[in-house]
């Protein structure tokens, strides 16, 4: 859980960058990529390019803290009715389920991450995690911090068990074992 926390926040340093640009051109502030790389460093410096990134730690650091003990979780659980190993779609299926909840959990910082990376440059709306997320229940209503949250479930659902699946298989390629041994999977961590 701590491994995958630090894993996003070293992924963060790349991934913000385009996540910035990502999502001004989806808000339609800029026409391409280039574009909008050109006008936010213009305007704002390198600096511009990290716009949001404390939200977006803030919301993949839950989002994992969720998704992988809940992955763990559900696997040992089957495991164990099952009484014998989960087959690799087995465990794509606790994936699955695992990032549709870890989803679903943290749809609001996704959509506060939204607003901070999308807000204009000189006009902000909304300050800090915290105090947009009462902005926009405050306005909004407390439903609008769950825009979106069906098409977020879906993607990181498919995603969730496309990831732990092929995980899942590579893994038994790779040690020639079951994906999820049965004594393995009661064993204390």
């Amino acid at each position: 859980m701590f491994a995958a926390a630090g894993g996003d926040l070293a992924g963060s340093v790349v991934r913000v960058p385009f996540e910035v640009v990502k999502q001004n051109l989806q808000a339609g502030q800029y026409r391409s990529s280039v574009v909008a790389v050109k006008a936010i460093v213009a305007k704002e410096g390198l600096r511009g390019l990290y716009r949001g990134w404390g939200s977006l730690i803030a919301r993949e650091i839950p989002f994992d803290i969720l998704e992988f003990p809940l992955y763990e979780a559900f696997k040992k659980m089957w495991s164990r009715r099952k009484g014998k190993s989960l087959d690799t779609w087995e465990s794509a299926l606790c994936g699955s389920a695992a990032g549709a909840i870890a989803a679903a959990c943290t749809t609001p910082l996704d959509v506060v991450k939204t607003r901070l990376m999308t807000q204009s440059v000189g006009v902000q709306a909304y300050r800090g995690i915290w105090a947009s997320m009462q902005r926009i229940a405050r306005e909004e209503g407390v439903g609008a911090l769950f825009s979106g949250t069906t098409p977020r479930v879906l993607w990181i659902s498919l995603g969730g068990a496309l990831f732990f699946g092929g995980y899942e298989a590579t893994k038994s390629l790779l040690t020639d074992q079951p994906s999820v041994p049965v004594a393995a999977s009661t064993k204390a961590t």
